[in-house]
């Protein structure tokens, strides 16, 4: 398979990641709504790159390949019952933060292993990296 293909698959799998971890956050957030308009915006940049992504693969003849559905589940699980346990702003930030540090290593991981990939998927990986990397530093205020 081709490092295009690989790599768009990263970004599409990473933004999705993305997208349940907010949804699923925006559901728990009980007391201060601070953070909320931050996690909107937030999950609305997510689906921008994550139907880019989508878009791209089929232009390549490709399907877009869902999260393992157990790695999903174990997300879930623990992001709701996280959020359960301490619906703090502080608390979410950091949870938010944790994903976004964990999203950022492994696009910047498949930018290296996939070099050989097309201009047009390794500038919407990079997008992605930049969207992490802002996303991390839009919730440190909130800690």
């Amino acid at each position: 398979m081709s490092g295009t293909y690989k790599l768009l698959e990263c970004i599409y799998k990473g933004s999705q990641m993305g997208i349940n971890a907010i949804d699923n956050i925006i559901h728990s957030i009980k007391g201060d709504q601070s953070i909320l308009g931050e996690l909107k915006a937030q999950l609305t940049e997510y689906r921008i790159i994550n139907d880019k992504a989508k878009t791209m693969l089929h232009e390549y003849g490709e399907k877009e390949k869902d999260i393992n559905p157990m790695a999903k589940i174990s997300s879930d699980i623990s992001t709701t019952v996280n959020a359960i346990i301490d619906s703090s702003s502080s608390h979410i930030a950091e949870m938010m933060m944790q994903g976004s540090a964990m999203g950022i290593i492994k696009i910047i991981k498949a930018i290296n292993e996939y070099s050989d990939a097309d201009e047009k998927a390794k500038d919407l990986a990079n997008k992605l990296l930049d969207t992490e990397q802002s996303n991390f530093e839009k919730m440190k205020k909130f800690l």
